[in-house]
Parts: structure tokens; C-alpha cells; sequence
């Protein structure tokens, strides 16, 4: 069976600009765009719906060059976050038609931003600020006292892109995962429960373009980038011509706690055996009463089962585990009992 041919269709015409979109999915097959339209100087907003293209005006202004613009979702809520006059912008749609634009204020001068909500539907905004020769990374977030800031990290050159995501493959895990430039390499850390932790860098050079990546499972996290040739000379010569390359950073769902002694709390799943045929038992020991919560997912971070979801009283238990796709392969048990959580890779070897 083959693939479906692409189709090209123009949405609008919006003149030079050294921008680009940002694209959201929307209900159903709807798809989200909002982009600077420099033939009228405004920043735009798009939407399909039956198959026909809407249009509205976000704001009437354009995001600052080059910067980024960033469209997402929290609940039924939508907004636009851009970068304008060197200040931060967070535009809400009340209605159709209808968009609200706030002023957030920071305390630096912010040159680049992304913006995301997080699991509980927090609008959260990075930024770069320039200090020196370097930059310092910050982020700010949106709570029920307004906005707080921190600061991330200070990175060795002023890098000019940042990549702001929800981890969707953590699923109820809150986690925000950011890349960037930093010293020649692309860095990725990710945030959760309040703290900024490294994940990793790229392995070759990059180059000062954007980067992005994606979470295929959940331990794998694949950042794709521009890199500058291995054997380059000066990376500035016109010969010098980036390459496409992507590569896979680091397992990072391990490194996700909230203290060392939710960690140990939290390793009491064993299975056995392991790797295992047909199936396997998982076992645990429950100190004292309380909510127990125990899925099994496969490599692309689908739900395969639920083996326990509830409150339990003290006591060791077991739950068999016999996949439905009896073919090997790796499945994750993501266990969280009495608010501690831990991940348990299984092995099913044919």
C-alpha cells in the first residue's frame, strides 16, 4: 500500500519575513496557525474548519526578528506567545475574534523565547537576556501568585534559539524539557517539581540554527540539529556548509525525582523473571497503607495495561504481566506508590 500524495495549498500571503509559523493541532482535524503577516504588519492567526481557512488578527504588530512565535493550548484555552519591542507578550483568545495581550514583565531584557504550558495547564515562558559575551537562560511561571522567575542556567555564548516543550511521552508527569545553543553544542535539561536538571548535549558541533526534538519513548529523547562539518577548519569559511544530524541524547526518565529519598522509597518493583517468554511477575512491598498506581507501556510510550490503581493496605503483592503481541521487545512498568515514582524496564525475548 502506498503513502497518499502531498498536497500544497496556500493559506495566505504574507510577504517577506524571517519568521516562522507556529502550527498546533486544534479539535478533531483542525489545524492552528499563527504567523507574522509583514504585508500588514500584524501578527495572524489561522484555522481550518470543514475543510475552509479563518483568519484573525492576534495583535496589530509583528514579533521582533528572529524571533519565535509559539502557539499552545491549556484546556479550551488558547494563546499566542511572541517577543515584541524586547517585551514579552502573552496573548489569550477570549472568543473568536477576541484576543487579549498581556505585558509580562521580567527582570531582564529578554533578545529570544519560547513558550509552553506544562501538565497542569501553566503557561510557562523561557528567555534568553544577554550578559556580557553570554547569556543567562530564565524562565518564568504563570501561578496563582502571578508570574515567578528563575533562573535556569548561564550559557557561554549568546546563543539566539531556545525550544520549549511539554514531555508528552511522561504522560501525568509534569515535566517541561527545553534545548538550546550553548558553547558550540546543543543542551537539552528539563524541569519538574520546580528544579532545572541537565539531560544532555548534542555530539558534534552546531550551528546557531534552530534545534528541536522529539521523545519517542519513555527513555529516549532524539535532538535533531544543524552541525557544522567534523573536519572543518574555520567554521565560518563559506566550504563550511552545516549538516543535518540527529542524535540520541541520553535516557532521562530515571533521572526524574524529586530527592534521593524518593528514589530509595520508590524501588520496591522487581520483576521476575527478567527477561522473560511469555510472561512475568511483578512484585512490591507496601510499607504502610496508600494509593498504589501501576501501567505497563511499550517502546513508543503507549498505555499496554493497568495493573493497579487504587488504595492498598500494608503488604507484599503481585500482579502477572503477559503481553497481548507475543514478539520481543521492551516494555516500561511505571510504578507510583505513596507519591513516589519509578520506572522498571522489562525484557520480552522470543
Amino acid at each position: 500500500m502506498g503513502l497518499a500524495p502531498w498536497t500544497t495549498a496556500i493559506i495566505d500571503s504574507s510577504g517577506f519575513i524571517e519568521i516562522a509559523p507556529a502550527v498546533a493541532p486544534g479539535p478533531g482535524d483542525t489545524l492552528r496557525v499563527a504567523y507574522a503577516d509583514a504585508s500588514e504588519e500584524k501578527l495572524a492567526y489561522a484555522w481550518t474548519a470543514d475543510s475552509v481557512w479563518h483568519f484573525e488578527t492576534i495583535a496589530a504588530e509583528l514579533p521582533d526578528v528572529p524571533g519565535e512565535i509559539s502557539l499552545f493550548a491549556s484546556g479550551d484555552t488558547l494563546y499566542a506567545g511572541y517577543l515584541s519591542g524586547q517585551t514579552l507578550r502573552l496573548a489569550m483568545r477570549v472568543q473568536p475574534g477576541t484576543w487579549d495581550i498581556e505585558n509580562v514583565t521580567t527582570q531582564e531584557v529578554p533578545y529570544v523565547a519560547a513558550f509552553a504550558a506544562d501538565w497542569l495547564g501553566r503557561p510557562n515562558i523561557v528567555y534568553r537576556a544577554q550578559t556580557g559575551f553570554q547569556s543567562e537562560i530564565r524562565h518564568l511561571l504563570l501561578s496563582e501568585n502571578g508570574w515567578q522567575e528563575e533562573l535556569v542556567t548561564r550559557t557561554d555564548t549568546q546563543g539566539s534559539w531556545l525550544v520549549l516543550k511539554r514531555a508528552e511521552a511522561y504522560y501525568s508527569i509534569p515535566i517541561l524539557m527545553l534545548a538550546y545553543h550553548d558553547g558550540g553544542f546543543g543542551k537539552v535539561v528539563y524541569y519538574e517539581r520546580g528544579d532545572w536538571a541537565p539531560v544532555g548535549r548534542s555530539h558534534r558541533t552546531m550551528s546557531d540554527t534552530r534545534p528541536d526534538f522529539i521523545i519517542t519513548d519513555l527513555f529516549t529523547l532524539i535532538l535533531f540539529y544543524r552541525a557544522l562539518p567534523e573536519k572543518a577548519v574555520n567554521a565560518y569559511d563559506d566550504n563550511a556548509r552545516p549538516d543535518l544530524v540527529n542524535d540520541i541524547v541520553i535516557a532521562v526518565v530515571n533521572d526524574v525525582r524529586q530527592n534521593k529519598t524518593a528514589q530509595a522509597e520508590a524501588r520496591k518493583m522487581a520483576a521476575f523473571p527478567n527477561p522473560f517468554n511469555a510472561q512475568t511477575t511483578l512484585e512490591y512491598t507496601l510499607a504502610e497503607a496508600g494509593h498504589v498506581e501501576i501501567q505497563i507501556f511499550d517502546m513508543l510510550g503507549r498505555l499496554v495495561a493497568t495493573l493497579q490503581n487504587g488504595r492498598q493496605q500494608a503488604g507484599t503483592y503481585r500482579f502477572t504481566f503477559a503481553p497481548e503481541q507475543q514478539s520481543s521487545g521492551l516494555y516500561f512498568c511505571r510504578y507510583r506508590i505513596n507519591g513516589s515514582t519509578g520506572v522498571l524496564k522489562l525484557a520480552l525475548v522470543k
